[in-house]
């Protein structure tokens, strides 16, 4: 009867440290995921702040040559 109590509580231990396990793979894989979109969104925006710098420049070259 002891061996089946221990067996019992053993296997509900196992269950739970299995479950935990899973659940620390699934936000690891989700953590990855927006680390992944995180870094995309952050080239994306040096990007356009590259672009935008490019056609202030582009704007201050034609107001020079119009105020000339």
């Amino acid at each position: 009867m002891a061996e089946r109590i221990t067996n019992f509580i053993l296997d509900r231990r196992e269950q739970k440290v299995h479950k935990r396990a899973s659940n620390v793979l699934k936000l690891t894989q989700e953590n990855e995921k927006l680390q992944a979109r995180l870094k995309a969104m952050a080239e994306q925006l040096e990007g356009m702040e590259r672009l935008r710098a490019q056609l202030a420049a582009k704007e201050q070259k034609i107001g020079e040559k119009s105020s000339s």
